[in-house]
């Protein structure tokens, strides 16, 4: 049962270095066992690399969790449970790399949050189609809480073209 404080937050997940499937699902387990409980998941998708080059096609899924963790401390532990899982950030490059995991916190709710270490809504939800379409799974007739677009629209306008397919 949810407590008056609990978040129902959307999180995508993805990774493209093997194994991918068994990364997506050692971080839905662990975040699981750490951070509340998670309510739903996606389908996966596989998508090619967004901002970057890769040879390796990424496997993205979006879960619902509804959690008492407020918004910056759910990111702690997202971060160290990326961290055990092997990925390793560069301090010193904002550039967009291969990794076994990542795991963004999309929504909060209808909470807006602007801090250094996190946005939320996302700031790329709306600009991302492996965002956008385990979204729509999760959430068909969803709206951005900042825009008041819903993501049906969203996708129809967004301007990643990249291949992105349900597996």
């Amino acid at each position: 049962m949810a407590s008056p404080r609990s978040i129902r937050y959307t999180l995508g997940l993805g990774g493209n270095i093997r194994p991918r499937r068994s990364a997506l699902s050692q971080a839905i387990d662990l975040i699981a066992t750490r951070c509340g409980t998670v309510e739903a998941l996606s389908p996966r998708y596989m998508s090619e690399p967004w901002g970057f080059e890769a040879d390796t096609w990424f496997i993205n899924q979006n879960i619902t969790l509804l959690s008492d963790l407020p918004p910056l401390a759910l990111l702690d532990h997202l971060l160290t449970i990326e961290h055990e899982l092997g990925r390793r950030r560069n301090p010193l490059s904002s550039a967009y790399a291969s990794r076994p995991i990542d795991i963004d916190i999309l929504l909060a709710g209808d909470l807006r949050l602007d801090h250094p270490r996190l946005q939320i809504p996302h700031p790329h939800l709306a600009a991302r189609r492996f965002v956008l379409l385990p979204l729509l799974d999760l959430l068909p007739h969803g709206v951005h809480p900042t825009l008041g677009t819903s993501y049906a629209e969203l996708l129809d306008s967004c301007p990643d073209r990249g291949a992105c397919e349900k597996i």
